[in-house]
């Protein structure tokens, strides 16, 4: 196969096709939205037009275990990218490194405004969709920290982190 420079950029194009790949995403992402869409209309499953078998309108059963496996793990690595961001997955103050048990932290505690601000009155601003939100804003922000839920939630009811304010039992 013969690499050829691109019709519409310098780029080296690949296969049978005018264009590079780079080129090329865009113009499939419309025919596979388009194609969709008319799936939609025929009733059929929007991905593999195969008669849908659940209550669900879009997806056929298998298409859909596929969305949802595909979203979950599009969920745990823009959680990964967003910690990352803000100092890597551990928790800044008591080290736990456990994915499932670290949030996003305002260190002002200023997180309702925030998601006021963010979703209007609608509170459910939180979790992979303020992820995204600080994504698409361009991380890191100032006023942010990676915590573990104790850690936070110690915070958020006593003030400071139970950690850091422990102090010896007497009994």
């Amino acid at each position: 196969m013969a690499v050829t420079i691109c019709s519409q950029c310098p780029n080296p194009r690949y296969g049978r096709s005018r264009l590079c790949r780079q080129c090329l995403r865009p113009i499939q992402a419309a025919m596979m939205k388009k194609r969709r869409e008319t799936n939609k209309e025929l009733g059929v499953c929007a991905d593999c037009a195969k008669p849908i078998d659940t209550g669900k309108k879009l997806y056929c059963l298998k298409c859909l275990k596929r969305h949802r496996r595909l979203c979950i793990e599009y969920k745990q690595r823009l959680k990964l990218q967003c910690f990352e961001a803000y100092g890597g997955p551990v928790c800044a103050c008591c080290g736990e490194t456990e994915l499932s048990f670290l949030t996003l932290d305002h260190v002002h505690n200023n997180g309702n405004h925030e998601r006021r601000k963010l979703c209007g009155t609608n509170l459910r601003g939180g979790g992979h969709t303020y992820y995204q939100h600080l994504k698409n804003q361009g991380f890191p922000q100032k006023g942010y920290q990676v915590l573990c839920h104790n850690c936070q939630w110690g915070k958020k009811l006593c003030g400071t982190c139970p950690h850091k304010a422990m102090t010896p039992l007497t009994l």
